[in-house]
């Protein structure tokens, strides 16, 4: 259970920070971020999107061959961080930093006045945060962060199957959620509950083979019902990788 003081500390955090949003985003918006370091921040800030994703998972299995089917852990998890950030987007409704409104949540009735048209053209509709429209959507979904989820979930993943990347998998956690701030797409309080959002999932799912759980219903229910059950090669795989990760002790 220790991912629930996670969760708890991760809201409080953003519950903590609401009232701070306006001024800490108006200061790191003001922050000038240029030339080689820009680029290279931008690049790093993309961890957890679909390249990072695409390659690390690559590399697990090319290098972890005996842990291959972990992936399907990770898979489940990504997509729920996903679902679940979109379903928050919607019922919270928070406009983003440009519109420079950070106390309001719509909630899944309220409207707020948005630019529509042309670029320039200074018209404006009432929209709902539900509406088809990606404009919309993006002007009225600053909460949470789903880059930051992501990030979050990426670096679960890891330390969650390799311990030794712990510490850099929470700096480039770090790192992203400061570069929403910074870039003016999310206040502070959106990170902290991506970020929390994408750890406790990722965390529950990674711990108790979400992934592979389903599979295994999904394969015995619809494709063949006297199928062996992956779960048990899975969970001695781990505990072989675990055991061997372990330093050994000096007689």
């Amino acid at each position: 259970m220790d991912w629930l003081p996670a969760l708890v500390v991760g809201f409080a955090l953003a519950g903590g920070l609401w009232s701070l949003d306006g001024p800490i985003s108006d200061r790191a918006r003001a922050v000038a971020l240029a030339g080689d370091l820009r680029r290279e921040l931008e690049a790093l800030a993309q961890y957890g999107q679909g390249a990072w994703i695409a390659l690390v998972a690559l590399a697990v299995w090319l290098l972890d061959p005996n842990r291959r089917r972990r992936l399907i852990d990770v898979a489940a998890a990504l997509a729920l961080v996903g679902v679940v950030c979109v379903a928050t987007k919607v019922l919270l409704g928070r406009p983003r930093p440009l519109l420079a409104d950070p106390g309001v949540l719509l909630g899944p009735w309220g409207m707020y006045p948005v630019p529509s048209g042309e670029a320039g053209s200074g018209t404006i509709s009432l929209a709902h945060a539900w509406e088809m429209n990606s404009r919309v959507q993006y002007l009225l979904g600053s909460m949470p962060s789903r880059h930051t989820a992501f990030a979050a979930a990426m670096s679960a993943w890891l330390w969650t199957m390799y311990p030794v990347l712990r510490v850099p998998a929470i700096v480039l956690m770090t790192l992203v959620g400061t570069m929403r701030v910074l870039v003016g797409a999310h206040y502070p309080s959106d990170v902290f509950v991506g970020g929390t959002i994408g750890l406790t999932i990722t965390t529950l799912a990674m711990r108790r083979f979400w992934g592979t759980r389903a599979l295994d219903w999904f394969w015995k229910r619809f494709v063949n019902t006297n199928a062996e059950a992956a779960l048990p090669r899975v969970l001695a795989a781990e505990l072989a990788a675990t055991s061997a990760s372990r330093p050994t002790r000096a007689a």
